[in-house]
């Protein structure tokens, strides 16, 4: 069952990889060629080992078939085989009417091992995914991809999924897309809980960046999500948003994520909610070589050697102007409760900042040095009444101001001392010595 886990979402996320590997010849040797390439260069990425079973060519049509497997071991549990149908005639005629210099490939899940007839028993039809792929003479890719609902026997044992859709786009470096994520219901037959959410929309638009892959937006609403058992209250939320934005401007990354839940029906006294969280003036550099770091072949590294890896990565990655901003946002029927919270490395020319500062950090003072907070609390005091909350404000004492209209507070870091609404406290205080190198507190 485990095997089955992994290699189901596995199989969604990389198989559309694999199929698109014979995309620019129109001869079954040529085609070969290619996807053997592409099997190089998953296998040096992937947490996966791809490997060409069998290959097939034709005139007009090739096929080939990949086993996916865990290691390079001989004995490595196979995950799943890929089937793929390669039609690379120069020219194919549809109900669009002729086209020329086009490679269409159809890539399911391989019928004929036994390794997959656990997953093939949960989907409709047998054929638990397709991919169609057009390649255009002009380089341009269109892909269809489905993944058939989900079977009755299944829904039996408490798991209903409606499939999932996805057309997407892509020329040169870009991809463009949409898709749809079939209605999804799961119920425990234990206790009765049972969880669900609709379909649900979402839309890509993203180009490869050699350093650090795929930077763009992503969107999707997730709609009319629920909640529920025997021995507690139903929760239901009318729709959730959620979007990703990233670009790149002179090696630097900035990014940004929000989450915008609407129509929250609880016990909890909440009725919407938003959460946004932003990352601006990351450095390419450093953020490719945390990516380096992450890679299976790193994972032999010693300790202490991986702890100066990171940190060097962090570094480059950590620079002058760089800032997080988290945004939280609760509202109910009394009003809102807004908070901000903003985290930078200081500026070249500010207190403590020298041109050097950033490589010479080595202790948590060293940080504290080189980062400017702040961050306030505004909420309205109706909506608060509303919440336990309330109880414990009075316990905050100075740390917060009440009025009969609001709640207030603030917070700034001046040196290693935090000032909590005007209230000085030092760090020292709260977690001790401030001058422990990193890496002695790493080897605890």
């Amino acid at each position: 069952m485990n095997k089955l886990l992994i290699a189901v979402p596995f199989a969604l996320g990389t198989m559309g990889a694999v199929a698109l590997a014979a995309t620019s010849q129109f001869s079954g040797e040529q085609t070969k060629a290619e996807y053997e390439q592409l099997l190089a260069q998953l296998n040096a990425t992937a947490p996966a080992i791809f490997v060409n079973e069998s290959y097939e060519t034709g005139l007009g049509k090739s096929t080939a078939v990949t086993r996916v497997q865990s290691t390079h071991a001989d004995d490595s549990d196979v995950w799943f085989f890929l089937h793929h149908e390669i039609d690379h005639s120069a020219v194919k005629k549809d109900d669009d009417g002729l086209h020329i210099g086009t490679v269409t490939i159809s890539t399911t899940l391989h019928q004929e091992n036994s390794e997959q007839k656990d997953i093939v028993e949960m989907f409709e039809d047998s054929t638990p995914f397709r991919l169609v792929t057009d390649i255009q003479h002009t380089g341009e890719m269109r892909n269809r991809f489905t993944v058939n609902a989900s079977t009755p026997e299944l829904a039996a044992d408490g798991i209903s999924w409606d499939g999932l859709e996805l057309d997407v786009v892509t020329k040169d470096q870009a991809i463009v897309g949409s898709g749809k994520l079939g209605r999804l219901n799961f119920t425990d037959p234990k206790d009765g809980m049972e969880f669900s959410i609709e379909d649900s929309p979402f839309d890509l638009d993203l180009v490869l960046h050699e350093s650090i892959g795929y930077v763009g937006d992503v969107s999707s609403v997730i709609n009319e999500l629920t909640m529920s058992s025997p021995q507690r209250p139903e929760m239901r939320i009318k729709q959730v948003d959620i979007k990703s934005e990233s670009t790149i401007d002179d090696n630097s990354l900035d990014t940004a994520l929000s989450f915008d839940v609407q129509g929250i029906q609880s016990i909890m006294p909440i009725s919407n909610a938003s959460l946004d969280v932003s990352l601006d003036g990351l450095g390419v550099k450093g953020m490719s070589l945390l990516s380096d770091l992450l890679q299976p072949e790193n994972a032999e590294l010693g300790e202490d050697q991986m702890q100066a890896e990171i940190l060097r990565a962090l570094k480059d990655m950590l620079q002058p102007g760089s800032l997080l901003n988290l945004n939280l946002l609760l509202n109910n029927r009394g009003g809102d409760v807004v908070t901000d919270l903003n985290i930078a490395i200081k500026e070249e020319g500010e207190q403590g900042m020298s041109a050097d500062a950033l490589d010479n950090i080595v202790t948590q003072r060293d940080v504290l040095n080189v980062i400017n907070l702040n961050g306030v609390l505004n909420a309205d005091r109706s909506a608060l009444d509303l919440t336990p909350v309330m109880i414990f404000i009075g316990a905050a004492g100075k740390y917060v101001t009440v009025s009969e209209e609001s709640v207030t507070s603030s917070v700034t870091l001046e040196g290693s001392t935090l000032n909590i609404n005007g209230v000085m406290l030092p760090l020292e205080q709260l977690i001790g010595s401030l001058d422990q190198p990193f890496a002695d507190i790493f080897r605890r």
